[in-house]
């Protein structure tokens, strides 16, 4: 099945449409359209990961967390908000590929990375980005099958 094209998206602007799903085509499609929204995008594979700890570090691998990150939920959820000062760009966004086999053997666990992302989302979209006039940041999720 061939995929929609995402033109509806405007990637540099702050909205509840933060956590985006689909293939390969899709992937790259989000990443060329944040990348023209000026966002920091980064890609981590989550190929292989079995447990929490696998995938948060695989989450923090290519953000530039400080060296004093810690592995866990509360510590993703504090280095995601701080990112929004480190970053250097309006915005974020996250691309991670090979989701389809956590998703079907670990679904909690993804669950709760969902609820973690909204929540720091909601966090950004307090803050305001220095090259904008309103407030709120972009911060988006792909999750590539």
């Amino acid at each position: 099945m061939k995929e929609k094209r995402m033109w509806w998206l405007d990637l540099g602007a702050p909205q509840w449409e933060c956590v985006h799903f689909g293939g390969a085509g899709r992937g790259r499609e989000f990443q060329d359209k944040a990348r023209q929204a000026h966002l920091f995008v980064a890609q981590a594979s989550l190929g292989g990961v079995e447990d929490e700890r696998g995938l948060i570090a695989r989450i923090a691998a290519p953000l530039p967390f400080p060296a004093t990150f810690v592995a866990t939920w509360d510590g993703l959820h504090d280095g995601l908000g701080d990112l929004r000062g480190m970053i250097g760009a309006p915005g974020l966004a996250l691309v991670l590929t090979d989701c389809r086999p956590l998703w079907t053997r670990a679904p909690e666990l993804c669950g709760m990375l969902m609820e973690l992302w909204l929540s720091a989302a909601y966090r950004w979209s307090l803050d305001r980005s220095p090259t904008q006039t309103v407030p709120g940041r972009p911060f988006h999720l792909f999750i590539q099958w």
